[in-house]
């Protein structure tokens, strides 16, 4: 089965990746950096191991991008999405998966070449732009958004991500020297979280706590002296949030910061519903960290006070991160047991055999 994965890469990271692609001419030399830098759970295998029969690209990365345009001969004003049809085209897959296509049109997907048999994009939040409809499937795990999309008129499916190995190759720290850690998006969409945020940022400020917030524009933008005039002061972050935020961390360095916590408190975004599962409960258990998450519907396996812990309330969750941090046994004891799981029961060959049935049953509809 020949394959063409288009992977995402968020804006912050791109700036990260910037300095170390600035003197590379090859695409494949690009890739192979890249691929060491960004998160790999939502990466499928034959595109990790850069097998022949396989093509990762990062649609909305012009660098990458252009270096393929350059070296297959396009005009340096050829648009990306031009750029990504011409790499679809030279490899000639049967099956193209997305899990970036927030920005790619119906009328690209249409231009798809017939060699493609089976369209299928990852949909884990609410739908952006006109795109997904020329999908055959959309998947997630998440199913009470998969029910949402079915309602929408799109056909849906179960799959989910995978352990990531960017952990097999770093060095592992003699201690886990950082009490709490939390890595993720902070903007004015995510409210509950927001609250949740500041509540420990205040109570347990006193711990060696990393917060590595990736904050939206408009969050940043609060942050000015404009910031103490409305709309903007809605959205300034609280005194001991800004106090404790650190910047966005990705790839070797979030993964490295994650091999030196002791605990990983994770909260889904407020559309998630009841269920639970998103990339960061994948990464912390990769890493070996105890993951402290919200309370809701997990995948298979995930197991509360055997392999994670779930809290209910703030008050809960500064109750439980206290009595973790005393109890070292035990912590250890749970935390291994998640790195454990996720290997063997989201492993990279699991994920690619899942992907290859969801082919399948998408083929047959």
């Amino acid at each position: 089965m020949r394959l063409f994965q288009v992977g995402h890469i968020y804006p912050t990271q791109r700036d990260l990746l910037r300095p170390h692609l600035d003197s590379i001419e090859s695409y494949e030399a690009a890739m192979r950096i890249t691929l060491r830098r960004i998160p790999k759970s939502h990466i499928l295998k034959p595109c990790l191991e850069q097998d022949s029969s396989a093509f990762l690209s990062l649609h909305q990365d012009p660098t990458t991008m252009g270096l393929w345009a350059r070296q297959n001969g396009l005009k340096p004003e050829t648009s990306l999405d031009d750029i990504l049809l011409a790499q679809v085209e030279d490899h000639a897959p049967e099956i193209f998966y997305s899990i970036d296509s927030t920005k790619m049109s119906a009328g690209l997907i249409r231009r798809l070449p017939g060699c493609v048999k089976a369209k299928i994009a990852w949909l884990g939040s609410p739908m952006v732009g006109d795109g997904y409809q020329g999908f055959d499937v959309v998947v997630s795990n998440f199913p009470s958004i998969n029910a949402r999309h079915q309602a929408l008129g799109l056909r849906t499916d179960y799959f989910t991500p995978s352990y990531d190995p960017t952990v097999e190759t770093l060095s592992t720290p003699e201690s886990r020297d950082i009490d709490l850690l939390f890595v993720g998006g902070y903007s004015r969409h995510h409210k509950n979280r927001a609250q949740f945020l500041n509540r420990l940022a205040c109570e347990l400020g006193a711990f060696r706590f990393a917060l590595h917030l990736d904050s939206s524009r408009y969050t940043r933008l609060a942050e000015t002296p404009l910031g103490w005039f409305p709309p903007l002061s809605a959205v300034r972050r609280p005194k001991a949030v800004r106090q404790l935020a650190r910047p966005a961390i990705f790839g070797p360095d979030l993964f490295s910061a994650l091999l030196r916590a002791k605990i990983v408190v994770n909260m889904a975004i407020d559309m998630a519903g009841e269920d639970r599962g998103n990339i960061r409960c994948f990464e912390s258990l990769s890493a070996g960290a105890l993951l402290l998450s919200d309370a809701g519907v997990y995948p298979e396996g995930f197991r509360d006070g055997e392999n994670m812990v779930l809290y209910r309330t703030p008050d809960e969750a500064i109750g439980l991160i206290r009595k973790l941090l005393d109890e070292k046994g035990k912590r250890e004891s749970i935390a291994a047991a998640g790195q454990a799981m996720v290997r063997e029961v989201y492993s990279k060959d699991s994920q690619w055999k899942m992907f290859q049935q969801v082919c399948v049953r998408t083929q047959m509809r």
